[in-house]
């Protein structure tokens, strides 16, 4: 399902985009000025006209209501696509996790502070960061630590594994649950002397 919702996304976006190109492109032919310098490739109508009459762009800039109205629509287009972007930022995000007893869920904002309380405590780790996401049935736990300079790596991700992940597991089972960790090491600024 999210590659279809993700080829519908591109679809619908690249044709959005198209059509703004051809609008802009036709006010911009339409434009006493610029039709001048436009270069001869700008398509034109087999009758040589433009896509849109200067005389009728210039009735409607006449209108005391065409500054406003075009600012309305432009500030509404921008409120939609502010919108559309919080609505697809926050469907990656799972909220609540069903359990295998029927109608019975859990808070993915609980299971994430648990999840980062036991990341808290394996040795090496300075600051751990959990993020659920994927689908309620198939829960991918991303996971990004902050490990202090003398840790190790292999060794902390063992420990990760073996214990909050571990732990994830089996409190979701019998449910696949992903995990991705990223490690990034802190390096030590040594003090200036002065």
């Amino acid at each position: 399902m999210p590659r279809a919702r993700n080829a519908v996304n591109r679809i619908v976006l690249a044709g959005a985009g198209t059509m703004l190109l051809a609008g802009g492109a036709g006010v911009l032919a339409a434009d006493p000025v610029l039709s001048t310098v436009l270069p001869d490739r700008v398509p034109r109508f087999a009758d040589g006209s433009r896509p849109v009459d200067p005389a009728a762009l210039a009735g409607w800039r006449r209108l005391e209501a065409w500054t406003p109205g075009v600012g309305a629509g432009l500030l509404v287009v921008a409120l939609l696509a502010a919108a559309l972007l919080l609505f697809q930022a926050r469907r990656g995000r799972v909220r609540r996790l069903p359990l295998e007893r029927p109608g019975a869920e859990l808070s993915a904002g609980a299971l994430r502070e648990a999840v980062e309380d036991g990341l808290d405590a394996v040795p090496g780790v300075e600051r751990a960061r959990v993020r659920i996401t994927g689908r309620p049935a198939e829960p991918v736990l991303r996971i990004a630590l902050d490990l202090a300079d003398t840790a190790r790596p292999a060794e902390v991700a063992a420990r990760v594994a073996d214990t909050a992940v571990a732990g994830a597991r089996a409190f979701l089972a019998p449910r696949r649950v992903r995990a991705e960790v990223r490690c990034t090491v802190r390096r030590g600024v040594p003090p200036r002397a002065r």
